[in-house]
């Protein structure tokens, strides 16, 4: 089945592309030369991800859609199973329109749990021989350092976040992971997330941000522009990937239009990151330390779009399904990939 459709839209295009012999339109609204070249790049997720333009990323989400609808299905019936089985009681959201959302959940039994556990972590490290990406610093990760038992672990798997996420996917999510970070740079790195960006793994991805410390204006925070300002920005500034300065951005919507999650330790800040413009971490008076939280779809080119596609990189390798729970599997990447 997954050949057929594979072939079917690829056919599609190639006829597209064909038909439009000699014109190159602008890359945020066509194929690239890349593409027009070879119209299989549209299934290479190694090409998409780092490279690909906005028209190409649409594209790829439709053929992953078209290839794994099974599998979507599955999880919007599950996600529909998971909004009856835990009723909303935290009164958390994400507008579907902007793409964000924000509460403060320093209430929350499980997520002070959980920054106990990230500060404890924190008090082991020494930064200066942490892995480190210049613009921040990571102190650990789902990758290696929480299985079941941890804190962390259990918030990532909660009601309190997965039910908003999937009411804003229309289905069940995959937890790809979480880690703890710091930003602490005194330097404006242009070429890091310091600068405005789009997140390059799907058309949509919820990141959650929870701060470990109090975060005013002067301490780095994570800020955002909603999604349809950040698609005018997109469109006329012809942008798929990479960096953009502030100039730019303010050339199309102007000042005064970004959002900065200012709040105390505990408070989450819920970002669509493919769709919303966003930066962090920018130089400061005090350093800010976060849990960040990542649950994306199945379209996400972190995943295999066919069998024999690669392996998934789900970054929780450590987390085990549990036994007589019908959504764990799923939430976990294990299944409906």
């Amino acid at each position: 089945m997954w050949k057929r459709d594979l072939r079917q839209v690829l056919g599609r295009i190639s006829r597209k592309l064909s038909a439009t012999n000699g014109y190159a339109p602008p890359v945020v609204s066509g194929p690239s030369p890349v593409v027009r070249d070879d119209p299989g790049k549209l299934a290479d997720r190694t090409y998409i991800a780092p490279r690909g333009t906005r028209w190409e990323r649409a594209a790829f989400h439709q053929l992953a859609t078209r290839i794994k609808h099974h599998a979507i299905g599955e999880r919007r019936r599950l996600g529909d199973q998971y909004l009856e089985a835990h009723t909303d009681a935290s009164g958390v959201s994400i507008d579907r329109i902007t793409g964000l959302g924000s509460a403060n959940l320093s209430h929350s039994p499980l997520v002070q749990a959980a920054i106990d556990e990230a500060h404890r972590v924190i008090a082991t490290k020494d930064p200066a021989t942490c892995l480190s990406k210049g613009s921040l610093i990571y102190f650990a990760s789902s990758q290696n350092d929480f299985d079941d038992g941890s804190a962390l672990s259990r918030l990532a798997l909660s009601p309190l976040l997965v039910r908003p996420i999937t009411q804003y996917f229309g289905m069940l999510p995959i937890l790809w992971g979480f880690d703890i970070n710091r930003a602490a740079s005194d330097d404006l790195i242009d070429t890091s997330s310091h600068m405005y960006h789009f997140d390059p793994e799907d058309r949509s991805q919820i990141k959650v941000f929870i701060h470990l410390n109090d975060v005013d204006s002067q301490t780095r925070p994570f800020t955002a522009l909603r999604a349809d300002y950040s698609e005018r920005v997109a469109k006329a500034l012809k942008y798929a990937i990479g960096r953009l300065t502030d100039e730019q951005v303010y050339s199309v919507i102007g000042r005064g239009h970004e959002i900065s999650f200012l709040g105390p330790t505990g408070f989450a800040a819920f970002c669509d990151t493919p769709r919303c413009l966003h930066y962090g971490g920018r130089p400061g008076n005090r350093t800010r330390d976060l849990i960040v939280l990542y649950y994306s779809m199945p379209t996400s080119t972190w995943l295999p779009l066919y069998p024999g596609d690669g392996e998934a990189r789900i970054l929780a390798p450590l987390l085990k399904p549990r036994e007589g729970d019908p959504f764990s599997a799923a939430l976990l990447g294990r299944e409906l990939v």
